[in-house]
């Protein structure tokens, strides 16, 4: 004799599932500005403009060369910024 049993069921009232949906939203929101801020931060050393201005002159130029012109022309601009002109230009702050 074979007898169906259908697999129990969970029944979750109507505020605990709006609690858990909430904290699962929570939890991601928080997830997602913990990664923005680890990410704005960031982990490498940014040079400042007096050491970027001091860099070996060669390795820029080896990484410049297989650019065109105008490509050269844009990159050396940007290389040229200050941290308040590079704020303003692309929407960060200045950096201290």
């Amino acid at each position: 004799m074979n007898v169906a049993v259908s697999p129990p069921t969970v029944e979750v009232r109507r505020n605990h599932l709006i609690g858990l949906v909430g904290a699962a939203v929570t939890l991601g929101a928080a997830s997602a500005w913990a990664l923005g801020i680890a990410i704005e931060t960031g982990s490498a050393p940014r040079l400042s403009t007096v050491e970027a201005s001091t860099r070996d002159v060669s390795s820029a130029e080896a990484v410049l060369a297989p650019l065109g012109a105008d490509a050269r022309a844009y990159v050396e601009a940007i290389m040229a910024m200050t941290d308040a002109e590079l704020g303003a230009a692309f929407g960060a702050p200045a950096r201290p």
